[in-house]
């Protein structure tokens, strides 16, 4: 189906009332009958005028086989609503109505008729720019020949539209891919008008453009950003964008992932897929973390047992090929039990690891975390591992303030554990506030090198 328009199609009907209306199939000398120029679904604009009363229409038709529908009206006897015909003879015709005509004045300048005013241009790749461009547009007109079907004209691909007799094309009904020629799909007849308005691939320099999406940034490919929803360029080319409010199905802003400058340059932000960056200063590109982040509100009973034991009572899910750096800090507690045992530290979870490194400062004593000798611990294991010396006192507070980064094989949970060498004979708690972050840093199997490291 394709929008048409057509010379010289008229006809007469007898039709009556406000359903579709049907042509008698018999133009008048001269004339084409409609169903010669127009196929089932086709629309096209058409005028209906009483032979012999007050009674006349102007709108948009979509064709059937026979006969069409009367889809849209533009103007009317009634009021410029359907009218109901009354019985006796009409002519019917194609027409291009002045309120949809595109106006040429005698500057060349096309502008949109008054009535119904034009509030947007859209391209052919769905944008649309409902202000004017900081750019100019070139216009070139043809006087068709029978059967011809390709023109030579200059344009950006994407930024073209064809008019044919003073009607917009829809994108189906040309091909404009080469940037120097445009193929029409439905050939011309000798006298057609055809002009093609090739629009500079530029941005807006100023006013505000309203997005397809509701807190979607609307653009248009090009050397200037342009403006969305609660968003305007100033006459500098300054972006000032307010995001819209987000909701349970859609963020007020989305990085989609890309490659990262190849010169970080001061004031970008940058999302790889695994990691965003911002750059501060000159090409000092930094990582912005994200961190996953969890803190008890109330402490976490353990059990008087051996085996490993889940430090927060919950694991972190992570991503596969990817390094994060995590710490955290928490103080285990107990008030019975004097059975000698030690206290060991390690992680377990669904992920597989190419590697791990950690080092973590801890103490225990049998009043508070307030007093007793740090120690420093280093490993490089995920395996449970000893810190402390044997255990045997009742009352007892362990603490660790752990920082260190792991390289994840394959993606899966992630979860802090202990192991206690011998059931001491009263159970350790997780104290209140324990707590633990962790964030990407890079792509595993290379080291990670954010910045200006050389």
């Amino acid at each position: 189906m394709a929008h048409i328009t057509a010379d010289r199609v008229r006809d007469t009907s007898t039709t009556t009332g406000t359903g579709g209306f049907t042509p008698s199939a018999s133009a008048p000398s001269g004339y084409r009958a409609f169903a010669s120029v127009l196929a089932t679904g086709d629309t096209f604009y058409y005028a209906i005028q009483h032979q012999t009363a007050a009674e006349w229409e102007v709108g948009l038709g979509t064709w059937g086989t026979t006969a069409f529908t009367r889809t849209t009206i533009l103007s009317s006897s009634n009021a410029n609503a359907i009218v109901t015909f009354s019985a006796g003879t009409k002519d019917v015709f194609i027409t291009t109505p002045a309120a949809k005509g595109l106006l040429i004045d005698a500057s060349g300048i096309a502008q949109a008729p008054t009535l119904y005013a034009t509030t947007a241009v859209k391209f052919p790749d769905g944008s649309t720019q409902t202000t004017a461009a900081g750019s100019s547009y070139t216009r070139t007109a043809f006087t068709g020949t029978a059967a011809q079907t390709t023109f030579s004209v200059t344009y950006t691909v994407g930024f073209v539209q064809v008019y044919v007799n003073g009607v917009l094309l829809n994108s189906a009904d040309y091909t404009a891919s080469s940037g120097t020629s445009v193929v029409l799909a439905t050939a011309c007849i000798s006298g057609d008008i055809v002009e093609f308005i090739a629009m500079a691939a530029g941005g807006v320099s100023t006013g505000t453009i309203a997005p397809a999406t509701a807190n979607q940034l609307a653009y248009f490919s090009g050397t200037n950003t342009v403006a969305g929803s609660s968003s305007t360029i100033d006459g500098s080319g300054n972006l000032k964008a307010v995001f819209g409010a987000g909701t349970t199905m859609s963020a007020p802003a989305l990085l989609t992932s890309g490659t990262n400058l190849t010169t970080a340059t001061a004031g970008a932000v940058e999302y790889d897929g695994k990691v965003v960056y911002a750059t501060p200063a000159g090409a000092q590109r930094g990582i912005l973390p994200a961190a996953q982040y969890f803190r008890l509100n109330s402490a976490l009973a353990g059990a008087n047992a051996t085996g490993v034991q889940n430090v927060f009572g919950v694991g972190v899910t992570l991503a596969s090929s990817t390094i994060y750096q995590f710490e955290f800090i928490f103080a285990m507690v107990k008030t019975a039990g004097t059975t000698s045992h030690t206290v060991s530290i390690g992680f377990g979870g669904t992920a597989t690891l190419n590697n791990i490194m950690f080092t973590a400062v801890d103490q225990y004593n049998s009043a508070n975390f307030a007093t007793g000798t740090p120690a420093l611990m280093y490993s490089t294991t995920a395996s449970q591992t000893v810190w402390t010396s044997a255990i045997t006192l009742a009352a007892m507070t362990v603490i660790m303030s752990c920082r260190g980064s792991v390289s994840i094989a394959t993606g899966g949970t992630f979860i802090p554990q202990y192991a206690l060498s011998a059931a001491p004979g009263g159970a350790y708690s997780t104290a209140i506030g324990s707590h633990m972050l962790i964030y990407p840093v890079g792509a595993a199997g290379a080291n990670v090198n954010v910045g200006t490291w050389a």
